[in-house]
């Protein structure tokens, strides 16, 4: 990491110093002090507060009641904790470590299980879930990371993964939300298998996969809501679980494979010359990976990841250069195997997507190159 991203350490470590006065960047609001303890229930940019009722009878919609949800949800899906966890990697700093445990420890006696706001979702919890095992990689070998705060952090988990198998998003919003909550029960019962269900999770999450990428995906390998944000979205629930599925033995079949590789296609071909993506569609902010700070409309990050995956050179040509989130995912090699790749351009300048209606024409794959969307 030092050698291929050494003008990232001490952007992490400011980050990090910042959270350790608990200031927060939410979305693009200006950056708000959270004070001594985080009001975890609170909507921060509007400043209100939501009780401990039962989940359900939470009206997370209502914002007179709750206030914007996503804003109270976005610092509950603890993406943070894992900047204070990666700065530690990088140094050391015991102070970062402590403050990780510190603000997790308060969010547990502040969120009791089912109750209140930050149980309304079984998606949050999912991206909660995927933050505190990023966590525990990350913190594996402080000395803070004691026996008894693993053993609590693997409980939470296992709360979660119970939570979200009772309530999957089956009726409401099963695309994206689906999905995600799909591949946090499938990563948590394939890391944890000492947790009780974990098979059942594992293999039910492994079951929402492979359904939603045959539901969720067309045949020219657009996502089915007709958003170029969520299509990167879904690309990286789909390309991080085919990932820790082949690290742990239990590779996708090749349908996976090859869909994932369509998305990927499509992904390609519908930049911009610049790298950037057409913002056709909704888009919501959130992100699957919270090593970087990226636009909304930029996947390079994702084609970085794919090139190596796939081991192919038109999508190292079309990243541009390796993306921190690949050396993370795919391990130390990674940076080796992206330069090994022969950076050439993708073959055909056009394509035609048929079942989602998309046209992209392009001249040629130079950065100035001229361009149509329809």
């Amino acid at each position: 990491y030092r050698q291929s991203f050494p003008h990232r350490i001490l952007q992490i470590v400011e980050e990090a110093e910042r959270l350790l006065e608990h200031r927060m960047k939410i979305f693009g609001y200006p950056e708000v002090s959270c004070g001594a303890l985080i009001p975890w229930r609170t909507d921060l940019i509007h400043g209100i507060e939501s009780g401990l009722e039962h989940w359900s009878q939470i009206p997370y919609l209502d914002f007179s009641k709750v206030g914007d949800s996503k804003i109270v949800w976005e610092p509950n899906r603890h993406q943070h904790l894992v900047t204070l966890a990666l700065a530690y990697r990088l140094t050391g700093d015991q102070r970062l470590v402590e403050e990780c445990f510190a603000q997790w420890e308060h969010w547990q006696r502040e969120n009791p299980y089912l109750r209140g706001i930050n149980w309304a979702s079984s998606l949050e919890l999912a991206f909660r879930a995927w933050s505190w095992i990023w966590m525990i990689y990350l913190l594996a070998d402080s000395r803070a990371m004691t026996g008894k705060r693993l053993g609590e952090l693997t409980g939470a988990l296992s709360l979660h993964a119970d939570f979200i198998a009772a309530n999957l998003s089956i009726y409401y919003s099963p695309n994206t939300h689906l999905l995600g909550e799909g591949f946090a029960l499938f990563v948590i019962g394939l890391l944890f298998p000492e947790l009780r269900h974990s098979e059942t999770h594992r293999e039910t999450g492994r079951k929402i996969l492979l359904e939603e990428i045959t539901k969720q995906v067309r045949e020219d390998g657009s996502h089915a809501e007709q958003s170029t944000y969520y299509h990167g979205y879904a690309t990286d629930f789909f390309l991080c679980a085919a990932i820790l599925a082949d690290r742990n033995g239990c590779s996708f079949p090749s349908a996976y494979r090859e869909a994932l590789g369509r998305m990927i296609d499509f992904m390609m071909h519908s930049a911009w010359p610049n790298g950037s993506h057409p913002m056709v569609g909704d888009a919501d902010g959130g992100r699957l990976l919270p090593f970087v700070m990226r636009d909304p409309n930029d996947h390079r990050s994702t084609l970085s990841t794919a090139a190596v995956y796939f081991e192919r050179g038109d999508l190292r040509n079309r990243a541009g250069q390796l993306s921190e989130e690949t050396l993370w995912l795919l391990g130390p090699h990674a940076a080796t195997r992206f330069q090994g790749l022969n950076p050439k351009p993708p073959a055909g300048t056009s394509r035609v997507f048929p079942q989602s209606g998309f046209v992209v024409m392009r001249n040629d794959w130079q950065s100035d190159a001229n361009m149509l969307v329809f």
